[in-house]
């Protein structure tokens, strides 16, 4: 589950457990849940978003740089990058 908000992740998670316990319980049987987190959402940091966008206007033209994009949840190895060190 990739979300753009660790709270949403952690409510993931521990809804998944929940609802699969009451489930098993309603049928007088038990469950176990296994839930690994792997990549999480790539979110680049606001202060470095906007110099790049600035840095993007003086190179090619305001009228060609879109900084209005909506968030996507394409997921990719610098996500975790991302979780560490701020980039645009």
């Amino acid at each position: 589950m990739r979300t753009f908000d660790p709270e949403v992740r952690d409510l993931v998670e521990r809804r998944i457990s929940e609802i699969a316990d009451g489930i098993a319980r309603a049928y007088g049987g038990s469950a176990e849940t296994q839930y690994t987190r792997m990549y999480p959402a790539t979110v680049n940091h606001a202060h470095e978003t906007a110099v790049a966008v600035e840095v993007a206007r003086d190179v090619a033209g305001a009228d060609r740089v879109n900084e209005r994009i909506t968030p996507l949840m394409a997921g990719e190895d610098f996500a975790f990058m991302l979780l560490e060190r701020p980039a645009p």
